[in-house]
């Protein structure tokens, strides 16, 4: 009995509703929610079927200044000295001399950034976890940038001034763009340490 009066209920209701609302209302809502399970399944398809793209590249700023400092001394070298580009090209001594110097500084590199605990691959540093002051860093609070004087230094072989010219300009800009800002990052980031260690360590050599 009782359930009998509750499907006389829900039809009286059922029919109440159909009569107070049209047809296509009705229909309306379950067209709706298909439609809308369809557009979240395609868009899962999407996404599946598209992986999300590799992080670009980004070489920082130290990296580009240096580099910009070597190209302008290059060009200083061989302004001032004509021979230099047929020297170069017959694979004279010069040659040979700033190629070990370019490799001697990736070899630094590669092996300060092993003291790191850095990837080979990195070209970039990142936030630094801890106040690194052993090994080399007990001589200098830079030695990467300190080691691409190496390069720089080479272009003397060729021409002198331009040579000078060239760490001049490395020298201030790395300063002033560099690494200034990296020791008040340090500062803020280790404080009395870095204190310490900045007052017992040269900034270059």
């Amino acid at each position: 009995m009782l359930f009998a009066e509750a499907l006389m209920h829900s039809d009286c209701r059922a029919t109440a509703r159909s009569a107070a609302v049209p047809d296509h209302t009705i229909l309306m809502k379950p067209m709706q929610s298909c439609a809308e399970e369809l557009s979240f399944a395609s868009h899962l398809e999407t996404r599946t079927a598209h992986p999300p793209r590799a992080v670009p590249l980004t070489i920082d700023r130290s990296c580009w200044l240096s580099w910009t400092c070597y190209v302008a001394g290059f060009g200083a070298a061989c302004a001032l000295d004509p021979g230099m580009v047929p020297d170069l090209c017959a694979g004279g001594a010069g040659l040979w001399l700033m190629l070990g110097a370019v490799i001697g500084f990736l070899m630094v590199v590669a092996s300060i950034q092993r003291h790191m605990r850095l990837s080979l691959l990195a070209n970039t540093f990142g936030t630094p976890n801890c106040l690194i002051a052993g090994g080399v860093f007990r001589y200098s609070r830079n030695p990467i940038y300190v080691a691409f004087l190496l390069p720089l230094a080479s272009l003397a072989w060729y021409a002198p001034l331009a040579a000078m010219t060239a760490i001049a300009l490395y020298m201030w800009t790395m300063t002033r763009w560099v690494i200034a800002t990296e020791e008040r990052q340090l500062q803020a980031q280790f404080g009395a340490a870095y204190t310490a260690y900045r007052a017992a360590t040269p900034r270059w050599l």
